[in-house]
Order: C-alpha cells, then structure tokens, then sequence
C-alpha cells in the first residue's frame, strides 16, 4: 500500500500469493490468450466502476467454484477473499492483521461506508490453501491466533467460527452485526 500511495496509483490488485490463475465457470481453463483477454477485460471494467462510483471501495473476484452464473456485477458487500481491486487509501493494515488481510480489509471498506461488489463475468479465482509457498509456509495457526487478537482489538463486535482449514478459525461476518450483508 506505500508503493501504491507514493506514486499516486489509486487502485491495488491484491492476489494472494498462493493463486496460480484464472479459470472460467466450473473451472474451465481458457487457453493463455484467451485469460489474457479476459483478465484485461475485468481490470478495464473494474477500473471504470471505481471511477466513475465514489463509494465503492473494492471489487472482488468470485472465489473457487463460486462462479454460479456470468454475470458482471453481484454479490454487493460480500467480503472481500483472495483476489480483489481495492481503493489504495484501503490498504494498509496493522501488522499484526496479516493473517486476514482480506477480511480486514473488507472491514475497513464496510466500516468506512463504502460498499464491496464482485466482478464475475468468466472469471473465477482458482482455489487458495492447498498450495505450498508463501503463507502456506508458515504456523498459520499460531499466526491466527495472534491476528485474533488484533481483530478484536480494531472490531470488537467482530463474531468468530471455527474452521477445518489449517489456522482453525476465522472471523464470521454472517454473524456479525452492523456489515450490510443482508
């Protein structure tokens, strides 16, 4: 988020470092040029709606097998998972945040007034978690546990579930007061 700041890009593609790409609806890999275009495609059209609607603050890409139907826009105030473009001035976060960076910042759009949408036409995030590398490396139980604290420290109404991924819990916002995630 300071390299974005500093030189004045407005908008962040946050991807975790986990993905490795893009498929259509059901999975359906496009060939290379085909996601190529795709892709430029919903960057174009996502940069438009952050343009042109001041308080939308980020756009979320539909997550594995969560691409239902093709359709461009949906889901508005869903929380924000994997691979979203989100507003720069959204993106910092505590340090102590990291493990949920996605769900910290979706609280940070929600909290700020602003409204979250998905982005779905073709696009659907491969799934995240089952890969090695990146935080995939790491004690994620223990680094949920310390991100838990952090939460409930920035968002003390935040309700929690637990999980069978490897960090055990998370936060839930569908039983979370005051999100607009009706």
């Amino acid at each position: 988020g300071d390299y974005a700041a500093r030189n004045g890009f407005e908008y962040v593609f946050k991807i975790d470092d986990d993905v490795y790409g893009f498929t259509g609806r059901y999975g359906a890999r496009s060939n290379e040029q085909r996601a190529r275009e795709k892709l430029q495609l919903a960057l174009t059209e996502i940069e438009h709606a952050l343009d042109t609607n001041p308080l939308l603050g980020a756009v979320g890409f539909p997550y594995h097998n969560e691409l239902y139907e093709e359709k461009t826009w949906g889901n508005v105030n869903s929380r924000l998972q994997t691979c979203y473009v989100i507003r720069t001035r959204f993106v910092p976060l505590p340090p102590d945040a990291f493990e949920w960076s996605d769900f910290a910042h979706t609280l940070r759009v929600r909290g700020a007034g602003f409204a979250t949408i998905r982005y779905g036409a073709a696009m659907n995030c491969c799934p995240v978690g089952g890969t090695s590398g990146g935080a995939q490396d790491f004690n994620r139980k223990r680094l949920a546990e310390a991100s838990r604290e952090a939460f409930m420290r920035l968002w003390p109404g935040l309700q929690w579930k637990t999980t069978t991924h490897a960090w055990g819990i998370e936060p839930d916002f569908r039983r979370t007061k005051g999100l607009g995630n009706g």
